[in-house]
């Protein structure tokens, strides 16, 4: 199925940019991630900033990731969603990641698929 993401949005950016989306998910199970990778052209990833602060991101170091700049969101708007969904962006060797996954509830719990969405850029 195409995305049709909503004018504004990280997705659209992502998209518009030439990047892609990937997403999985167990159904029974309610739990999933969504992992997208752009090329960082024209500083994307630095336009998207003041949007993903106004959304409650923080800039922060993730334990055992090696990124130039990491956003997350921040417990605080995390716990004032609706529905929990843990996300980052990142900036690493000229690429922008956006990682998101309803079954992270830490930062320190996400470096196994944050490091597994970095690693794929040498594939």
């Amino acid at each position: 199925m195409e995305w049709q993401p909503a004018v504004g949005t990280d997705l659209k950016a992502i998209l518009d940019g030439g990047g892609i989306a990937c997403t999985y998910g167990v159904q029974q199970a309610e739990i999933g991630a969504t992992v997208s990778w752009v090329a960082d052209k024209d500083g994307l990833f630095s336009s998207r900033i003041s949007e993903w602060m106004a959304q409650g991101y923080e800039e922060v170091e993730l334990p055992a990731v090696n990124a130039d700049r990491v956003f997350v969101i921040s417990e605080k708007a995390m716990n004032a969603r609706e529905i929990h969904s843990w996300s980052a962006n990142l900036l690493v060797k000229g690429n922008w990641i956006q990682v998101s996954a309803s079954y992270i509830y830490k930062n320190t719990e996400a470096s196994q698929l944050v490091n597994a969405a970095i690693a794929s850029l040498r594939s």
